[in-house]
Order: C-alpha cells, then sequence, then structure tokens
C-alpha cells in the first residue's frame, strides 16, 4: 500500500495514532513539506475546531509522530491491522465521545 502511494503521490507522510497500533498514511499530488501539515491543521481548527483531524493532527505535532516517506524498498501491509478495523474503531470512539 505504501509503495503504491508513493508512487501515485508528489509526498507520502505516516502518522502514528496515539491509542491505536496503526499508522496513518497521508499522501498529495502537490510539493509540501511537514510545516505545511501543521498550517493545515491550523486552518481546519479556525474552521472546525472538534474535528478528529484537529486531534489527531495536533496530536502527532505535539508527539513528534508524523514523518515523511523516504524512497525504499520496504512494504507495509495491512493484513495484521485491516484497514476496516482501524475505521470502525476510530467511527465507534468518534461516536462515543458524542462527535459532531
Amino acid at each position: 500500500m505504501l509503495k503504491k502511494a508513493a508512487r501515485c503521490q508528489a509526498k507520502v507522510y505516516l502518522i502514528d495514532t496515539s491509542g491505536y497500533t496503526n499508522t496513518m498514511v497521508i499522501g498529495t499530488k502537490n510539493p509540501s513539506q511537514l510545516a505545511d501539515f501543521a498550517k493545515n491543521i491550523e486552518v481546519e481548527r479556525s474552521d472546525r475546531p472538534q474535528s478528529p483531524i484537529v486531534t489527531i493532527g495536533e496530536d502527532a505535532i505535539a508527539k513528534g509522530d508524523i514523518r515523511e516517506v523516504a524512497p525504499g524498498p520496504k512494504v507495509f501491509t495491512d493484513d495484521l491491522a485491516p484497514v476496516e478495523d482501524l475505521i470502525d474503531r476510530i467511527l465507534l470512539d468518534y461516536a462515543r465521545k458524542g462527535g459532531s
């Protein structure tokens, strides 16, 4: 999955999510830097302060859990952490906290 993302996107970043044993893969077709991520979280916070994107983004910035993917041979698979399970847990956590 990561290798494919790197072929299709200009930049690929990884975010380790707190409370989970998974890593989010974020790709962008536009040239970017890690500093752009922080700026985008600020914009999102001003528009939607309760957004899960803000929560995850601020946590990643505070803990340094976001990094750019360097080209290389390492291949990640989701066979140990199926995407459906990750999404289900995120949605359930969001609903339990009274998401809006």
